[in-house]
């Protein structure tokens, strides 16, 4: 048993190493044609930080590269929506091949979050959900991730029951029989196959 959670947290730094490394050489050049066209389509900061909930509910700053408009979330937390209107022209090519998620690669070299795992959430929605959603919490056993085996099921949701749908496919993946290398390699081509394809909204 030991081998095999060595094996497989072998497995899970070497996915992160190889998913930073590709991550860095687009990151540059990304970055600079941001700065480059953000002044006629997204006007304002190229990065966003965010606060969300990492393993054990420790708190830290998730980096993004900003999709909506300036103050989007001015006073309290909103879930996004499909065709959210805060959204900038810009931002939703962005978030269709779930390019805004690239400098995530910075987390994982910080030790926050792993290539793989549950979505981080913000305190505030995490807060909301646990008043009808109980065991929301236990999604904070393990760190969370760039991507996971709920957000290539069920997609985004913005809602308690999508988030109480979601919250199944999180324990399903946190349960130690399903940590397995086989199963990483699946979230990986769906997540693969919807960046092509253009899935995010």
């Amino acid at each position: 048993m030991r081998n095999t959670y060595i094996s497989y947290s072998l497995w899970r730094l070497l996915l992160n190493a190889l998913f930073c490394l590709v991550a860095f050489f687009l990151f540059i050049p990304l970055t600079i044609l941001l700065f480059l066209i953000n002044p006629f389509f997204n006007k304002g900061p190229i990065f966003y930080t965010q606060i969300r909930l990492g393993k054990n509910a420790k708190k830290f700053k998730l980096y993004k590269y900003r999709t909506m408009v300036v103050d989007a979330e001015k006073g309290s937390a909103i879930w996004a929506t499909e065709n959210d209107v805060r959204v900038t022209y810009l931002g939703k090519i962005m978030r269709k091949f779930r390019i805004d998620e690239l400098p995530q690669f910075l987390n994982i070299i910080l030790f926050q979050i792993n290539l793989i795992g549950p979505r981080a959430e913000r305190p505030e929605l995490h807060e909301l959900i646990l008043k009808d959603v109980p065991n929301f919490s236990e999604r904070l056993k393990i760190k969370p991730g760039v991507t996971g085996h709920a957000q290539v099921i069920g997609g985004y949701s913005n809602d308690i029951e999508g988030a109480r749908q979601k919250l199944e496919f999180d324990l399903e993946y946190i349960n130690v029989n399903e940590q397995s290398i086989l199963f990483d390699i699946k979230i990986l081509y769906r997540t693969c196959s919807e960046v092509l394809k253009g899935a995010g909204f």
